[in-house]
């Protein structure tokens, strides 16, 4: 998932610098993996221009971090979370949005 996160998603991102949508269809699930950064810099999928995103991610993790201020613009976002497991420790760790 790591590779396809940065081959793909990221190179997206990276590649097309006016982009102010992008969607990965979540009900096509199948055919695109869910983008995770884990072990990976907050400089992955980053942009300054994306304003709506819906995407899969991994787990609530993954989620938390396209919240970090790595996407400066958004305004909409739309996520599936494939992987529910106890994550109590970050939800209390985190800032209220």
């Amino acid at each position: 998932m790591i590779n396809y996160t940065t081959d793909i998603y990221a190179r997206t991102i990276d590649f097309c610098q006016n982009l102010k949508h992008f969607n990965v269809d979540s009900s096509c699930s199948g055919m695109f993996p869910s983008l995770s950064l884990r072990g990976l810099s907050s400089t992955t999928f980053c942009s300054s221009t994306l304003t709506k995103l819906c995407i899969a991610v991994y787990n609530l993790e993954d989620c938390l971090s396209l919240l970090d201020g790595r996407l400066k613009q958004l305004s909409t976002f739309i996520v599936v979370i494939v992987s529910v497991e106890d994550h109590s420790s970050i939800v209390h760790n985190s800032v209220s949005l």
